[in-house]
């Protein structure tokens, strides 16, 4: 996973010392540190997604077929990653919404397939808005990770305790007494 990083950065960094920054490149890169960010939930799906951009930027397809079977055979490539990662995450963890999510990616991908042999010379919606829908895919795969329920209950429970200190805190009550007063003498 190292060396997958290290000619990630290296990648990039000659890409931005020669003003070639695309599009493509920030939104893999945005993918990328969301993945690390949240390394300790999704160090499966980080995986899948630096074997996906290394099976992408070293041509692991040949370039010599025709365009049809290059695109079909590409994206059942990354299609037979992510159904291996997804397979195995859903089995460990039984989360039903990360199998949403993956079942979300998994569709893509096969639409992709499609499209990329059907369409081959045409330029589709879903061609041109790929990495913005793979973008918002693998943010509903990360939030998904995640229990929203907990989350939330957490963030309700700080709130509390805030106010619970707020309440009990003499130098609080007391503003709060000489404010309503003030409010009341006026």
């Amino acid at each position: 996973m190292i060396e997958e990083l290290l000619t990630w950065v290296q990648l990039l960094s000659l890409a931005v010392q020669q003003g070639q920054v695309v599009t493509s490149q920030k939104i893999s890169s945005l993918i990328f540190i969301a993945y690390v960010l949240t390394i300790r939930k999704s160090y499966l799906f980080g995986m899948a997604f630096l074997l996906c951009e290394t099976v992408a930027i070293i041509n692991f397809v040949p370039t010599t077929l025709n365009p049809p079977i290059y695109g079909l055979v590409f994206y059942c490539a990354i299609l037979l990653t992510w159904i291996s990662v997804a397979g195995l995450h859903i089995r460990l963890t039984q989360n039903k919404n990360t199998l949403i999510a993956c079942a979300i990616m998994l569709l893509f991908l096969l639409v992709m397939a499609v499209d990329s042999y059907v369409n081959a010379y045409n330029q589709t919606f879903i061609y041109i808005y790929y990495e913005d829908i793979i973008l918002c895919i693998h943010v509903g795969i990360i939030v998904s990770l995640y229990r929203s329920n907990d989350a939330i209950d957490r963030l309700v429970g700080k709130f509390s305790h805030l106010r619970d200190i707020l309440r009990h805190n003499v130098y609080c009550s007391y503003f709060c007494y000489t404010v309503r007063k003030i409010n009341q003498g006026l």
